[in-house]
């Protein structure tokens, strides 16, 4: 008999980016967050 398996999963990334621009001393700041979704499906036969 075969055997079917299924695993799913989620990871989430943080990003906080800092900078100055040389040229005019003006500061950028950004945060975020990013979300990857996982599917994976597996198939053994026995």
């Amino acid at each position: 008999m075969a055997k079917l398996g299924v695993q799913a999963g989620i990871r989430a990334e943080y990003t906080i980016i800092e900078t100055i621009q040389e040229s005019n001393s003006e500061a950028i700041n950004k945060n975020y967050i990013n979300f990857f979704p996982s599917l994976a499906f597996s198939y053994k036969k026995q």
